[in-house]
């Protein structure tokens, strides 16, 4: 069966979404985080294949609190130590190495891309039939979403974090002559200007994300509060 790996951190004040913290504080964007996280799980619970809730950092209290976001529908698994590009590498070895995994698309998609409509989650697991890779652009310059049918030499090396995480991956694959599927590019949620983004969008009626949508509602007020708050 494919595998779904939904990378996650533990949702704690102060440890998520830190640059967006500092334009709506810690309280708002540990919210802002829970509801992204609990909406895409709830979205990606339709799929038919093995899910695993990826889970930074480790350790038994963090392991109950993501219980209680994974419910039955996800396995739970701790992300190693290190930076993305070691967790991804690790994870995807862990679950792709399974003969009965190999060809059918092993996928690892970000916590923070809420527009994520469910049939992209499903095209890329058909694309990874016909690519080597699957990557899902965001706005930033990164990926929201990876996917892969066998473990690839695509993470080291990558500047994480920054503005050509998508760059450079696209020049390891060129490097090892591997095959590239594209799906469309979607917002991810770093910055009050990305929440912005994903407001009007989810307004427009994209995506499935009604526990963020209400939260943002909260937040933003109308389309003209929403104005009035570029300049903040």
């Amino acid at each position: 069966m494919a595998v779904l790996g939904v990378f996650a951190r533990v949702p704690e004040p102060g440890k998520v979404k830190t640059r967006l913290a500092r334009s709506i504080g810690d309280t708002a964007a540990l919210e802002c985080y829970r509801c992204m996280l609990a909406d895409l799980l709830e979205k990606l619970a339709a799929l038919d294949a093995t899910r695993v809730l990826a889970y930074t950092p480790a350790g038994d209290a963090a392991r109950e609190v993501m219980r209680s976001y994974a419910g039955s529908r996800y396995r739970l698994w701790a992300q190693p130590s290190g930076d993305l590009g070691h967790r991804l590498d690790t994870f995807f070895r862990h679950w792709c190495t399974d003969s009965s995994n190999t060809g059918q698309g092993c996928i690892a998609i970000g916590s923070d891309a809420p527009t994520v409509p469910l049939d992209c989650v499903r095209q890329a697991f058909e694309l990874c039939q016909h690519y080597d890779c699957v990557l899902g652009p965001a706005l930033d310059g990164g990926y929201y979403l990876i996917g892969l049918n066998r473990p690839l030499p695509l993470f080291g090396g990558v500047e994480w974090g920054g503005p050509r995480v998508l760059e450079q991956t696209l020049a390891l694959a060129e490097r090892y002559r591997l095959s590239v599927g594209f799906l469309p590019t979607c917002p991810d949620v770093d910055t009050v200007e990305d929440l912005r983004i994903v407001y009007e969008e989810l307004r427009a009626g994209a995506g499935e994300a009604p526990r963020l949508l209400e939260f943002l509602r909260r937040l933003f007020g109308t389309s003209a509060e929403l104005q009035q708050t570029q300049g903040e």
